[in-house]
């Protein structure tokens, strides 16, 4: 990235600040890791803190443990408490699913309030195909649709394997059934 290069080398040099808004707004525009760490490791005050929030959506994204943990042994701010006790309930939550293995509508409210909560991580995406993969099997594409709309609010557009499902159940949708 040039224009940590350039900050970097000419620290003193009057053009330091355009490069240091430039690297925020491209951090903030494109959430590339690489531009939010050096975001979080070079800038102060609320640059920084929003750089950490959004790294830390960026970079647990996954929603495993592991990455999670890994985030949180790295940075304990005090202003991440909150995301920490989110991020802790929502490794709960995810235990207590068994996610590997197969739905069963009994546990619907703690598959509910889990998609609601880890959203849009992928986590939660696996959480709701899970709730959907017996409609998919059956084809009843629009109870699969239906499910996928009561949870699209919490995912928006940031989560890509979301949005593919989305993208998949909609031309399934959109095919002709076969006629007996």
């Amino acid at each position: 990235m040039k224009y940590a290069v350039f900050t970097d080398k000419y620290p003193n040099n009057s053009w330091v600040k355009a490069s240091n808004d430039s690297i925020y707004n491209i951090a903030m525009k494109t959430a590339n890791l690489e531009v939010l760490s050096y975001c979080v490791q070079k800038f102060t005050g609320e640059v920084r803190k929003n750089s950490l929030l959004l790294y830390h959506d960026v970079f647990t994204m996954d929603g495993e443990k592991f990455t999670i943990d890994m985030f949180h042994s790295k940075y304990k701010d005090d202003f991440l408490a909150e995301v920490r006790d989110k991020d802790n309930q929502i490794i709960v939550l995810s235990d207590a699913l068994k996610l590997a293995e197969p739905y069963v509508v009994t546990n619907f409210t703690k598959y509910d309030e889990f998609i609601r909560l880890a959203a849009p991580r992928d986590k939660a995406v696996s959480a709701l195909q899970n709730m959907i993969r017996s409609d998919i099997d059956l084809k009843n594409w629009a109870a699969v649709q239906k499910t996928i709309e009561t949870y699209s609010a919490y995912f928006g557009s940031k989560n890509k394997k979301f949005n593919d499902l989305v993208m998949f159940v909609s031309s399934q949708n959109q095919q002709p059934q076969a006629q007996p």
